[in-house]
């Protein structure tokens, strides 16, 4: 069979964080693997948007020199549900063979609201990890599982048809949002990037799992590498000799950011130094200097986002990501994949996709969730360099979950989605 090229748009209208380097990463590898014609959609242009895609790997849906999402005065919500409508309804997704929604998650309500119920474009959504937080009241433990029932069960169909197609609080709904979406047939393929997520997908509908497809959180091999350990601590101005044990990224609740702190305050054994690198969303620089004054270890801090994060990586001994259950069991993380194609062991609790993958692949050690005591035990194993890791199976998870290996699986995805539907997951390494 012939299969002819086609043209694939990756659609994200964010491009903060690190939105705008996973699609950049995911198009060069589409590049390597077809000769399909790949395109990135986004609202307008930004300074980053020119760091990562030249002017004509990308197409606007705005004009390229209005202001992005975070910069309007409008409703942030009220803009996204706007150009998404704009998009679907001016012509512009069908001038694609596929379009992929790469972060849909973020925009389950608009998605919802505008794709066409019958359109030749195939249309991809994937999971990215906001859906699987559990940070709103119908998703704490046990509400959640009570909910979660009563969808899969025929009373699904009442809540479904009782909700309106918009609310004031659509991420308290987003359960809602994908189960239409899986009954209806929205989407002719769901990628998700866990057995766990995958799972939780098809207790929904069981029927619709044939159009979820498991893939591993790709991250770059080798990355930073070639930075070797007291280069990037020089550059840092960061202790040459000390145990350096790294926590990167928003300092959030869900991150365990409180969990760590009340950690190092207990903490009474070989002194280390603890880096604290990110935007300081939920905690005070006051709060840790005092933790600073009292305790054994040496804690240093850098507010703010940081967008050389491989340079943080290979400055540390090892990495931590002490999420919560708040995060999400089903979740995975882009920052842990770049941590192991750091090359860097990760400390992170006992459950969900981390805590199995880390367990599975021998990447690092995790202590018992949300435990303060085991943690500290964690702590002092690390100071007194006790954190075993297998740099083989490093090496070989990394290259099992690189951009490459996810480019060939979602080129599968796209010709498949031209043809008859077929489960992909079986063939894909179980992420």
């Amino acid at each position: 069979m012939i299969i002819l090229c086609m043209d694939i748009a990756l659609f994200d209208l964010y491009t903060t964080g690190h939105h705008l380097s996973y699609a950049a990463r995911i198009k060069r590898a589409l590049e390597t693997v077809s000769e399909d014609e790949v395109t990135f959609i986004t609202l307008s242009e930004t300074s980053q948007c020119k760091d990562w895609f030249d002017s004509d790997e990308i197409d606007y849906i705005d004009a390229p020199d209005a202001p992005p999402l975070e910069n309007r005065d409008r409703s942030f919500r009220n803009i996204v549900d706007e150009k998404i409508s704009e998009f679907c309804s001016k012509g512009m997704l069908e001038q694609y063979d596929v379009v992929h929604f790469l972060y849909a998650d973020d925009i389950f309500g608009p998605l919802w609201r505008h794709c066409p119920r019958t359109t030749e474009t195939q249309l991809i959504a994937e999971l990215n990890g906001v859906f699987f937080h559990r940070g709103t009241v119908l998703q704490r433990k046990q509400i959640h599982s009570t909910w979660l029932r009563l969808l899969q069960s025929p009373v699904g169909r009442l809540i479904d048809h009782a909700l309106p197609n918009r609310t004031d609080h659509e991420s308290l709904w987003a359960d809602v949002y994908l189960y239409r979406f899986l009954n209806r047939g929205t989407f002719d393929h769901v990628v998700v990037h866990s057995m766990e997520a995958a799972d939780y997908l098809s207790r929904l509908n069981p029927r619709q799992a044939s159009t979820i497809t498991k893939i591993p959180y790709p991250a770059p091999t080798d990355f930073g590498t070639d930075i070797s350990k007291s280069a990037a601590r020089d550059r840092l101005g960061l202790p040459s000799d000390d145990p350096l044990l790294l926590f990167f990224g928003g300092m959030r609740t869900e991150r365990g950011i409180d969990i760590l702190l009340d950690a190092l305050r207990q903490y009474d054994e070989t002194s280390f130094t603890m880096f604290l690198a990110g935007p300081p969303t939920a905690v005070s620089e006051r709060e840790i200097e005092c933790i600073d004054d009292e305790s054994v270890v040496n804690i240093i801090y850098e507010f703010g986002f940081i967008d050389t994060p491989e340079l943080y990586y290979r400055a540390s001994d090892a990495v931590i990501l002490p999420y919560t259950w708040q995060y999400g069991q089903e979740r995975a993380s882009q920052m842990f994949e770049e941590i192991c194609g750091a090359a860097r062991p990760v400390i992170v609790p006992d459950f969900g996709v981390l805590g199995r993958l880390t367990e599975e692949w021998e990447l690092g050690t995790t202590y018992e969730q949300e435990s303060v005591h085991s943690l500290t035990s964690v702590l002092a194993k690390f100071a007194r360099d006790e954190i075993s890791y297998s740099t083989a199976q490093m090496e070989e998870y990394n290259t099992k979950h690189s951009y490459k290996q996810t480019a060939t699986t979602l080129s599968r995805i796209y010709t498949s989605s031209q043809q008859p539907q077929e489960n992909l997951s079986a063939d894909i390494i179980q992420p």
